[in-house]
């Protein structure tokens, strides 16, 4: 018997979610377009989605320079979840793949800008500990959606628990959050004991 070291691909965790519903596996991403598979690959899809649109150490990038193009519209990358000027003063939001200025009711710009963008990673491109997570939580839904049948929820909602608590601890260690360090009123508390 050989173990697989590497982290889940895509292809494990659409197997799975189809394990948890007692279905065959698939040995192709190609093979997952049918059925019960591409049930499977889609909310592994929409979940990975939903758990990367609140903004990860790992597909977050903060003050990152936006320029004008030639027509003086400034564009963001097409896997952009979110976007967040990085002023507060600057009233920008995105409105399809454009920034626009709430204040000046317009698309153009004279001037580069800085934002906190989040994109959305293909799942093979994510962190192990995030894969698992999206995983675990995309095969929990998949199974309540289509079996409709508490029997097994019970073990998924226990798997679920335990990589969320995984997935927090790795999300914290990655970003190097330290308490101490990061909050100036927890600092100055802490120095009166």
């Amino acid at each position: 018997m050989s173990f697989d070291f590497r982290p889940l691909s895509e292809l494990d965790a659409v197997n799975f979610l189809l394990s948890g519903i007692h279905e065959q596996p698939v040995s192709t991403i190609i093979e997952s377009k049918v059925g019960a598979a591409l049930l499977a690959r889609n909310t592994l899809h929409r979940y990975n989605r939903m758990v990367q649109e609140k903004g990860l150490h790992c597909n977050t990038e903060k003050d990152i320079t936006l320029y004008p193009n030639t027509d003086n519209n400034i564009l963001v990358p097409n896997n952009t979840l979110v976007f967040d000027a990085t002023y507060p003063a600057d009233d920008l939001v995105l409105r399809g793949s454009k920034v626009y200025n709430l204040t000046d009711h317009t698309f153009t710009f004279t001037s580069s800008i800085q934002a906190d963008l989040v994109f959305f990673l293909p799942y093979d491109e994510l962190p192990a500990h995030v894969r698992t997570y999206v995983a675990v939580v995309a095969a929990q839904k998949f199974h309540m959606e289509v079996l409709n049948e508490n029997a097994d929820a019970n073990y998924l909602r226990e798997e679920a628990l335990l990589s969320r608590r995984d997935f927090r601890r790795n999300e914290l260690r990655a970003a190097d959050v330290n308490l101490n360090r990061n909050n100036p009123f927890l600092r100055a508390g802490l120095r009166r004991f």
